[in-house]
């Protein structure tokens, strides 16, 4: 049986890679499906870890191959992900995570039909904050906070939305784990996701 497919996106700065970095750390029969980018990596981003790196002829010879699940172009970089990635991420693991863009889901909902998605929500202002502590200029702040309502306007095609408050990032992941448990079709993984999903007793 393949593993159930979730796919994330929210505003840039919602948190999602993090919360699902930490639904994977909990919960160990899961992955995330990597995404390509022919974009420099950054500073400690790890080829395969972080994203898979390829050169614009790589990808273009990929792309005109149908090799790409979803793609995008984004100020002169392209993003993508590969069918075989997904394929053998839920080949693999009872629960593959992917983390895209609105227009990535769109395609991805068509392409897999079972496939569900969860909407990483924040408030304006901790949108804001949250991009100031990453070193965001006031330039880039304001051009972002343009975008905002338009991405805004895209949550009611998600099948789930999920908030991650400022400082509450457990309460996120309990969220998609418990989200996780519903969509999911093994019964016994299920309930063991949403034991993952409780929050912990601490001893008086």
């Amino acid at each position: 049986m393949l593993g159930t497919f979730i796919i994330i996106s929210g505003l840039s700065g919602a948190g999602k890679t993090v919360a699902v970095a930490r639904s994977i750390k909990r919960c160990a029969n899961s992955a995330r499906v990597i995404t390509c980018t022919t974009r420099t990596p950054r500073a400690g981003e790890v080829d395969g870890t972080d994203y898979r790196f390829f050169t614009h002829t790589v990808f273009a010879r990929k792309l005109a191959q149908g090799e790409f699940a979803e793609h995008a172009e984004v100020y002169g970089n392209y993003y993508g992900t590969l069918r075989e990635d997904i394929d053998a991420a839920r080949e693999h693991h009872t629960i593959a995570f992917l983390v895209t863009d609105v227009q990535g889901v769109k395609t991805l909902r068509v392409a897999y039909p079972d496939a569900r998605s969860v909407w990483i929500d924040m408030d304006r202002e901790e949108f804001v904050a949250r991009l100031e502590k990453r070193g965001e200029s006031p330039e880039n702040i304001t051009v972002r906070m343009a975008k905002i309502d338009k991405e805004l306007a895209e949550r009611t095609l998600f099948d789930k939305i999920i908030v991650n408050k400022m400082g509450r990032l457990e309460n996120t992941v309990r969220s998609m784990l418990r989200y996780a448990a519903r969509c999911h079709r093994d019964d016994t993984l299920a309930q063991h996701l949403r034991s993952l999903s409780v929050a912990p007793k601490h001893a008086p």
